[in-house]
């Protein structure tokens, strides 16, 4: 039996008093997470947190039309990884149609914002400034537009802002979140309502039997009559209620008019889904499909739309859609309602006639547009809506950039028709911008578009060290000495250095003012300061005196930070090492800075941070890292940074080596390697560039091991970028997706991947995606070598690939030309494979060369191959003086006029080199300890460092076995077990941004590293026959777990089974911040066979982490 009542509107209300309902039965809110309630002040409530998001289904009182009000009560306990907490929104920040009320970041003064979007622009917003915001206490907000203006009260307090605008067609769902706080009530008004054409129409009921449609026999219990307002058009709108008496197998049509749309409930053998098809170009598929196994006697709330663009369907508040674009036609029929083994209520339709402009194919005619060279612009014109009278097409051209004509005569053009448009697009200098458009039908916006226009200059950007340096001309400097400094000094001269960062933290740089540290000192404490040079005097933060480069070694902490420098201007960072913590060099810009230079700064040990508990490490979970900045070794984010560089900077075991986004950006022999941070590692990411350049970098095993896949390096949408002269090597293969060279992730232009070399990469060596935006158009592949790739039969499997598994032409749209390469494949290894459908993207191959060996290849494009220092292996010796270091090099002396530059440096303690030009020299050391060093290979043009230590014994000692795990993945025949960790699994708010955290047992970065949960048992078992002579175990190590005892077990050649072994507890430090050196006495007469550490000596459970530097048996 089906039954039906037409929707009442009223005021929707969620007061979240122990669950998601809505106070008067209307659609509840979704949340794909267990979600807490509690009672807070007084008030019953939701708990939120960042991973939270909850979703409602799309209504009248959620549309962003005149009269749409909100009001709301919420508390902030926290601030989010970002800096801003999303309140309330609708749809994407930049979408047309959406919302969002926000509560801004720290440099926008905190304060509670609320924005609308008309034509892809939120901004003017409407903020309360008025109301001084705090953690922890509840504000309450109401806000909404009435056609003329948006308006904000908070607590009371209101402010207006003029916003006049159009209606546009969003079918977004209404979203709460993410914030880490609470939310008493979220109510909507109700002056906002539903044009329901079937109101006042009646169901005729049908008694006849199944029905022959075109997609299949149907059951059908009851009919509208055919009138026009039932015809599918962009904005139709479906909803109701729906509940199930019983649950059958099988395709249960609900609602439907044949070869127009339909909406029906699936139910398979273990899940069932409902569905959304609208028929296009002859066509059901693809559909809006929401996964969902259903009750019987629970209601259903659902809504089912097509907005021109995207099918959606939404129920309960879980929330799906897909993109479908095209024409429709009328069909003759009436509005059909299925039979179902249940009931519908509160049926509704909405069906606004109104024309929908849209802007397809927009193309440029250059594919690598310079300043003073016009190119042509050309789109189409598709009305996918009503007829449009009296309609013309206006761009805004962007600052620096001409474009003609500004307006397009179109006059009328009719339902399903289209118009070919064209702009010439000039500039006199290097520019970029977004171009708007605005399709207009008398004086009534009805559509937008926009577009995304640059202009490389006509001599490209050199700043490299060859090229150019910044002035700094000094007018004070302020020095800072962690050895020898005193706060209490004046921080002038180095007689009166200051001791640490807390003096000069929040300060502002000026022109010419230098922060100088002394090399040699270590800091455990976040330098937090900004600069304010000028073009012709830089400020720097750099290094003074001799020795190490000054170093800034947090406490392994996935909340600890390095450097933040905000939104700085004309400012040179250099000499500096960052290490151990979440966050290393962060610049950060909330507005436009101008001039920044990062050079010759080490970045290792900045681990963590990637999605939301990925790092498997138990001591960090829930923790999201320092606020404000972005992750990575290096660093460079937020509002558009202007002509920025990083060169001569090296990255290693890093979650993400550096990223970079701004206008001329530019950066230039970046070592970025072996990047071993478990679950955390993808890759490099260079993203929202415009006119920059990536030269004579090399990425050697930049990623390792990441949930969405791991690569040398990922594109965003960069327009204008050269990358040349690159190496992108040895991506390994830890089960992750993707492991290979260049990543083109989303959208942009003109980009030109130019004599760079790719070899032994486990995936392929570029792939261009897109998944669920643009694909890249207009990229040039010129003059690269690729060497025996897709190691691990991945993508393609090719040198090259071109993914295709969207239908969405606007997701599928790459377009570039292969030329001029060479390659080696490996067998079953195809050069390029595109996977797209015929016809939606548009590739060239011309004059690619296949080599049966490298070495031919190599003879045929000979390319600078990087030298490779080898340092030589830890030494372990109780003489100080003149150690041999039998350092070694080797290159292929390219380039011509280059010259092979060999260099020691210290990283770790004080070393006087005899030589350290020569990579075979000696160097004593002033005092028993430990000593890090690296050698550094430097052609002229590449360069590659690599590490090695020396361990200075007390006198008399000698080791006779030795492990310092130095080698990446080489637990040197050591083996962990019952450390107590399991795969986890951590959905995301959207199901593309969910993760995962493998255990973490590995060597990386010069480290055993073991993740240890609630075991009583976890321990480490040496290799067998050691026979190893020994009175002392050594172990230098971290122990970051609640142990306070160890146990160590071992066996002899005379007692060699562990029933019998000698045991010993020891003493260790619980919850370490550093690495300790532990000496256990050994009770062996005959020589050690083998060794068990057992990490908890007292057989209560621990959890935490350890991470072992080395371990040595010899004898003291």
């Amino acid at each position: 039996m089906i039954l039906f009542s037409l929707a009442c509107l009223g005021q929707y209300r969620w007061d979240f008093n122990g669950d998601l309902t809505e106070a008067s039965g209307k659609c509840p809110f979704y949340c794909k997470d267990q979600l807490s309630f509690a009672v807070v002040d007084g008030r019953h409530c939701a708990k939120l947190e960042q991973m939270h998001m909850l979703t409602t289904n799309y209504a009248p009182a959620n549309r962003l039309d005149p009269g749409f009000s909100f009001a709301c009560a919420v508390r902030v306990d926290k601030h989010t990884q970002q800096g801003w907490s999303t309140i309330v929104s609708k749809g994407k920040v930049s979408q047309p149609g959406g919302f969002f009320l926000r509560l801004d970041n720290a440099d926008e003064g905190v304060k509670f914002s609320w924005f609308v979007n008309f034509d892809g622009r939120p901004e003017p917003r409407v903020s309360v400034r008025e109301v001084p915001f705090k953690l922890g206490e509840w504000y309450e907000l109401e806000g909404g537009w009435d056609g003329e203006n948006i308006w904000l009260t908070v607590n009371g307090i209101t402010q207006r802002v003029r916003r006049t605008g159009f209606k546009v067609n969003n079918l977004e769902p209404l979203t709460i979140g993410s914030f880490d706080g609470y939310i008493d009530y979220l109510r909507l008004g109700d002056k906002v309502k539903a044009d329901n054409q079937l109101a006042g129409k009646k169901l005729e009921a049908l008694e006849e039997g199944p029905l022959q449609t075109s997609f299949g026999k149907v059951g059908v219990t009851g009919a509208y009559s055919e009138t026009e307002t039932l015809h599918i058009r962009p904005g139709s709108r479906l909803s109701g209620v729906v509940r199930f008496d019983q649950i059958t197998k099988g395709e249960h049509a609900i609602a439907f008019k044949d070869r127009e749309y339909l909406l029906r409930y699936d139910r398979g053998e273990n899940h069932g889904a409902f569905n959304f098809f609208v028929f296009l170009n002859d066509k059901w598929e693809p559909r809006a499909r929401c996964q969902m196994d259903v009750e019987t006697g629970k209601d259903y709330c659902i809504f089912a739309g097509w907005d021109g663009l995207k099918s959606h369907i939404q129920v309960n508040g879980k929330t799906e859609s897909i993109n479908r674009e095209g024409f429709t036609e009328k069909t003759p029929g009436n509005f059909m309602v299925g039979s179902f083994p249940g009931t519908v209520r509160d049926l509704c339709i909405e069906n606004h006639e109104a024309p929908l402009p849209v802007i397809n194919d927009l193309v440029v005619s250059d594919m690598f547009p310079k300043a003073k060279t016009p190119f042509t612009l050309s789109g189409k014109l598709c009305n996918y809506g009503i007829a449009m009278e009296d309609c013309v097409v206006v761009v805004d051209p962007p600052k620096d950039i001409t474009v003609k004509p500004l307006v397009h005569n179109v006059g009328t053009l009719p339902a399903n028709g289209e118009l070919a448009l064209s702009w010439e697009v000039s500039a006199e200098e290097a520019a970029s911008g977004t171009m708007r458009g605005y399709v207009k039908s008398g004086k009534q916006t009805i559509g937008s578009f926009s577009k995304r226009l640059y202009f490389s200059p006509q001599v490209e950007l050199d700043r490299s060290a060859k090229a150019w340096q910044p002035v700094v001309k000094e007018t004070k400097a302020y020095y800072i000495d962690a050895i020898g400094g005193s706060n209490a000094n004046n921080g002038l001269t180095p007689a009166t250095a200051w001791r640490d960062f807390t003096n000069i933290n929040g300060k502002t740089l000026g022109a010419g003012e230098r922060l100088l540290l002394k090399r040699g000192s270590v800091f455990n404490q976040e330098l937090k300061v900004t600069a304010q040079g000028a073009p012709d005097n830089y400020a720097e933060i750099g290094a003074y005196g001799e020795g190490a480069r000054p170093t800034i070694r947090r406490n392994r902490d996935i909340n600890d930070r390095c450097i933040l420098i905000s939104t700085p201007s004309y400012l040179v960072i250099r000499d500096l090492i960052v290490c151990n913590a979440g966050k290393g060099l962060n610049v950060e810009f909330t507005r436009e800075g101008k001039g920044l230079l990062i050079e010759n700064v080490l970045a290792h040990h900045i681990e963590g941070l990637y999605r939301f508990n990925a790092h498997g490490i138990p001591e960090w979970r829930d923790q999201r890292g320092a606020p404000g900045g972005s992750n990575g070794g290096i660093a460079i984010s937020g509002h558009m940074p202007v002509d920025a560089v990083i060169r001569d900077c090296e990255t290693y075991q890093c979650s993400v080596g550096w990223r970079a986004n701004g206008k001329n950006i530019f950066l230039d022999r970046i070592f970025c390697h072996d990047n071993y941070s478990h679950n955390t590692s993808p890759h490099p990411v260079l993203s929202g560039s415009y006119n920059s350049y990536l030269v004579n970098c090399i990425f050697d095993a930049s990623g390792w091991n990441a949930s969405a896949g791991t690569m040398g390096i990922m594109l965003g949408p960069n327009y204008g970028l050269v990358i040349r002269n690159c190496h992108f090597l040895n991506q390994p293969d830890s089960g992750s997706h993707d492991e290979g060279g260049i990543d083109f992730e989303a959208g942009g232009e003109a980009n030109l991947i130019h004599k760079c070399t790719f070899r032994n990469n486990a995936g392929a060596a570029i792939e261009v995606l897109g998944l669920r935006s643009p694909q890249t158009k207009n990229v040039d592949i010129r003059q690269c070598r690729f060497d025996r790739n897709n190691t691990a039969t991945k993508l393609g499997p090719s040198e090259i690939f071109i993914w295709g598994g969207s239908s969405d032409k606007n997701i599928v749209c790459s377009t570039g030309i292969i030329r001029e390469n060479g390659y080696v494949l490996l067998p079953g290894i195809d050069f390029f494979a595109n996977k797209a459908k015929p016809g939606m993207t548009d590739w060239t191959l011309e004059d690619n060369r296949q080599f049966e060996t490298f070495e031919e290849l190599d003879k045929a494009m000979p390319y600078n191959n990087p030298p490779i220092p080898n340092p030589g292996p830890e030494i372990w010796t109780n003489n100080p003086e003149n150690v041999i270091l039998n350092g070694q090099v080797t290159d292929d002396g390219r380039p011509a006029n280059g010259k092979l530059a060999v260099q020691w440096e210290q990283l770790e303690g004080q070393v006087l080199f005899a030589n350290p030009s020569q990579p075979a020299t000696t160097a004593t050391f002033p005092a028993v300890g430990d000593y890090r060093l690296m050698l550094k290979a430097d052609d002229g043009e590449l360069w590659r460092s690599a590490r090695t230590a020396v361990h200075v014994l007390p006198p008399g000692t000698q080791v006779a076995k030795a492990w310092d795990f130095s080698k990446n993945l080489d637990k040197e025949g050591w083996t962990d077990a019952e450390l107590g960790t399991v795969k986890e699994i951590f959905p995301g708010a959207q199901p593309h941004t969910g993760t995962f955290a493998n255990p973490v047992n590995l060597v990386c970065g010069d480290f055993y590293v073991m993740a240890i949960k609630d075991s009583k048992s976890a321990h480490i078992l040496s290799p067998d026959k050691l026979d190893a002579q020994a009175n002392t175990f050594a172990i230098k190590f971290q122990n970051h777990t609640n142990a306070r005892k160890m146990k160590l077990s071992y066996t002899t050649i005379d007692e060699p089974d562990f029933k019998d072994a000698k045991t010993s507890t020891f003493d260790v430090i619980p919850n370490d911040l550093n690495d300790t050196l532990y000496h256990i006495p050994l009770q062996a007469k005959s020589p050690i066979k083998q060794m068990r550490l057992d990490f908890s000596g007292d057989g209560k459970p621990i959890t935490g982490t350890c991470r072992i530097d080395y371990i040595w048996l010899g004898n003291r």
